[in-house]
């Protein structure tokens, strides 16, 4: 109880209506910490989701400037008495008020959910399909309706609980959807999971019960690589089951249709090493999990991820540096960029310079942003990660990198190049120079279009830009203000990202 008081005293996000400090207009973009406790390790309550990894989360982009919202459901992290355990509460931010609001779920551990809830869980599969709500939507404030475009958001599979108090968790195959106009999740696929008494660690896997019609689904999965067009289709690549499994690591693409809640397969393979010679059609990469995507110009991109290479010899499984893009006209896969190898030395370069030189350190399950517009190309930017190849405890990184799919340039951002840095926090809603949320992985990002902060000294409203992008953060599990690896809850943004 202790704790959960400390943490709120000090991690109630600041309202955008009363940060009256100083905000400078510069060409630098800054980190500034919004909300959440800065030594991390937070239990969850009704007024702040607590620390956690492996969370869901959707953006809901506004046709106004007043009303982007983000969603937040369960993962893995601490519950009321600060036990680490699978969750399942849903939560939105709003990215203006910068405010937390508590929807449903429950703030408790390891809950096997209902027909009305899904089941606690981390690193299961999200994408939003785009409707029309319904402008008599009672359930909605009226001053968030306007933020309703993309009003359904889909979960699929991950690792969670299969029963209440289950905490060893399985690999979940259930598919859900939640109307955010009218605050109901719906579910589509479900689950027919079975818990052997006898052995309570291990669980019987048996297949969903599929729409009438529907003969193939993938197996269920976690850490998986996915992509979104926003509209209504979502891709899947790769993703991890050692139950059901011999490798753990798939190498099958699959894609669901939202409006027909079928799945197709694109390919899989029984041969989980990827293929960098011979016929266009037949190259690839590996299996792999944790890897950076990007929905691009009709392709399907990735960078890096922790799998294998060209074989699964000791030589060619690690985490990889390299950039594929699979192209949804030809269904071909090419190579932009990076190594055949896993594991190689990174090149920083100049931070904020393009070179086709640079190179990311090895690193995955960071925090991944999707696409940005630039000036002339789009970019595919994330932050940090963790060495997933280490034997003991491994190294996280908090650098910011951008890739441009055009030019196969890197440029090296933000943060550190070394591993394990310490958050910086500074005060609370304030653009600094020497803020960084630090090392950290296994949280979530996303992007907004930019802002460019007020001149006035006692001003705080800022004016939206497409000249530049917000970079968002939050929680996952790193280094805090005391220098501490903890589970973190925290909510950061980089201003202003031009590229």
């Amino acid at each position: 109880m202790l704790r959960l008081a400390y943490c709120l005293v000090l991690s109630v996000g600041v309202p955008a209506s009363s940060i009256n400090v100083p905000r400078v207009e510069s060409d630098a973009s800054e980190w500034e910490w919004i909300a959440g406790n800065s030594t991390g390790a937070c239990p969850n309550n009704f007024e702040l989701p607590g620390a956690r990894i492996g969370a869901h989360t959707w953006l809901v982009s506004s046709t106004s400037e007043d009303t982007d919202m983000l969603y937040l459901f369960g993962g893995w992290g601490l519950d009321p008495s600060g036990t680490p355990a699978f969750l399942n509460d849903l939560w939105s931010f709003n990215l203006v008020t910068l405010e937390w609001k508590f929807l449903t779920g429950s703030i408790d551990g390891n809950k096997g959910g209902t027909n009305h809830t899904p089941a606690a869980r981390y690193y299961g599969v999200t994408w939003i399909e785009k409707r029309d709500a319904s402008s008599s939507s009672t359930q909605m404030p009226a001053q968030e309706r306007t933020a309703v475009r993309d009003t359904q958001l889909w979960l699929w599979s991950g690792q969670g609980s299969a029963m209440d108090g289950d905490d060893n968790g399985i690999y979940l195959r259930d598919t859900w959807s939640y109307n955010v106009a009218d605050g109901t999740w719906t579910q589509h696929y479900f689950n027919r999971h079975k818990l052997n008494k006898s052995s309570p660690t291990r669980v019987s896997n048996e297949s969903s019960r599929l729409p009438v019609g529907t003969s193939l689904a993938p197996i269920a999965r976690k850490w998986s690589n996915f992509w979104s067009d926003n509209v209504d289709s979502m891709w899947v690549f790769s993703g991890v089951n050692d139950e059901e499994h011999g490798f753990g690591l798939f190498n099958d693409l699959w894609h669901f249709n939202s409006t027909t809640t079928a799945w197709t397969k694109l390919y899989e393979y029984k041969n989980i090493t990827g293929i960098y010679d011979g016929p266009v059609a037949l190259r690839r990469p590996g299996a792999r999990e944790g890897a950076y995507t990007a929905f691009a110009e009709g392709k399907l991109c990735l960078f890096g991820g922790l799998g294998v290479g060209a074989s699964t010899s000791d030589r060619d499984f690690g985490t990889f540096q390299d950039v594929w893009c699979f192209d949804l006209h030809t269904h071909t896969w090419t190579m932009l960029a990076g190594s055949r190898l896993p594991d190689q030395p990174p090149s920083y370069g100049a931070k904020g310079t393009p070179s086709r030189g640079n190179l990311p350190p090895p690193e995955h399950a960071g925090y991944q942003f999707g696409t940005a517009v630039g000036s002339t190309s789009k970019y595919l930017l994330f932050m940090g990660g963790e060495d997933g190849k280490s034997e003991t405890e491994p190294g996280i990184k908090g650098d910011v990198w951008a890739f441009d799919l055009h030019s196969a340039e890197w440029i090296w951002l933000s943060g550190s190049s070394q591993w394990n840095a310490t958050s910086h926090y500074g005060p609370q809603g304030r653009l600094l120079p020497g803020n960084s949320p630090g090392s950290r992985y296994a949280g979530q990002g996303w992007i907004t279009r930019g802002t460019h902060a007020a001149t006035a000294s006692n001003a705080p409203e800022s004016k939206l830009s497409d000249a530049c992008v917000d970079v968002w953060v939050f929680g996952g599990y790193g280094y805090d203000g005391l220098g501490d690896r903890r589970y973190l809850s925290d909510v950061w943004v980089y201003r202003c990202v031009r590229l």
